[in-house]
């Protein structure tokens, strides 16, 4: 148990939560703040992992949201290995994974989304979702060869452009018929389609992946349309 309860707990440190944690100073707050993350390392920002960051231009310096110093300077309690595993509303409690309770004031919930987890536990297949995530994925991407990415979202789209900015033959795959067509709708979809040709990219939109599996010490993908990317 906490020995004082944080005036306000903000749980979740990418950006929405430090954002908070800066505002919350900004206009004058000046009780106890604390900034809960699920990560080991200090608040940085996430887009530029499928962009910057996975192609070696921008390091964790360049991505930092905030400092130790900074933190340090706002009077802002971070707290990193923290995830929050449940809530207690009635007695305002947040039971972290390791099973300490943080007491709060006031609470704010900024957890954003996670990445879907891989259907296919194979080595090989990577998620983009946290720095030690685009890391591993960009040592393996130094390394050449043939990549494959399944789902044509902001972050596949991303993937796959700087992929290409580093050298690497790449494959996009999404069941749908175009990238972000439920953001960017068909029309726009389509140009996004036309992008990534221009620039190389091998585009099988409309295409599920039926499975992902070592074969014979090979990465192989079944595609709904029977083509196997990795196979050209």
């Amino acid at each position: 148990m906490s020995s004082r309860a944080a005036g306000v707990v903000i749980v979740g440190a990418s950006i929405a939560g430090v954002r908070t944690a800066q505002a919350l100073r900004r206009e004058g707050f000046d009780g106890r703040v604390v900034l809960l993350s699920d990560e080991s390392v200090m608040p940085y920002d996430k887009p530029p992992l499928s962009k910057g960051f996975l192609a070696g231009a921008a390091g964790p310096d360049e991505i930092a949201l905030l400092t130790e110093v900074e933190a340090d300077e706002l009077g802002v309690e971070v707290r990193l290995n923290s995830r929050a595993r449940r809530l207690d509303l009635a007695e305002n409690l947040i039971e972290l994974d390791t099973g300490e309770h943080v007491d709060y004031h006031r609470l704010v919930v900024a957890t954003g989304a996670s990445a879907r987890a891989s259907t296919w536990p194979v080595s090989g297949v990577y998620v983009v979702r946290t720095m030690s995530d685009a890391q591993r994925l960009r040592t393996d991407l130094e390394r050449g060869g043939h990549l494959v990415v399944i789902g044509a979202g902001f972050v596949g789209t991303e993937v796959a452009a700087t992929a290409r900015t580093m050298g690497l033959q790449v494959t996009l795959v999404d069941p749908n018929t175009a990238p972000m067509t439920r953001i960017a709708g068909n029309q726009l979809g389509a140009r996004f389609v036309r992008l990534h040709q221009d620039h190389g990219v091998d585009t099988r939109f409309g295409t599920s992946v039926l499975d992902v599996r070592h074969d014979h010490g090979r990465l192989r993908i079944d595609l709904s349309d029977r083509r196997h990317p990795l196979d050209q």
